[in-house]
């Protein structure tokens, strides 16, 4: 298994997702709880460039961020089925 693979997995694991159906509510909702949050690239262009991100979310299904304040972002394609 690669490394990314088994990195989502665990983190899955930890946040108990493992068992439900992961979409972006259920995602939000156990993330926040962690100081994260989760984010649509249609709604956050101005992050992602901000962030230096753009254009690595053009070639990615989602993507994340910690930034210095230690707040997560978890980027999502919401263009996806």
């Amino acid at each position: 298994m690669n490394y990314i693979k088994h990195t989502a997995i665990k983190f899955t694991k930890t946040i108990r997702l493992h068992n439900r159906n992961i979409n972006l509510k259920n995602l939000s909702a156990a993330v926040s709880k962690r100081n994260f949050a989760v984010r649509k690239y249609s709604t956050s262009e101005t992050l992602l460039i901000a962030f230096g991100l753009y254009d690595e979310a053009q070639d990615a299904d989602a993507l994340s961020f910690i930034d210095e304040n230690g707040i997560g972002h978890i980027f999502v394609d919401d263009s996806m089925p």
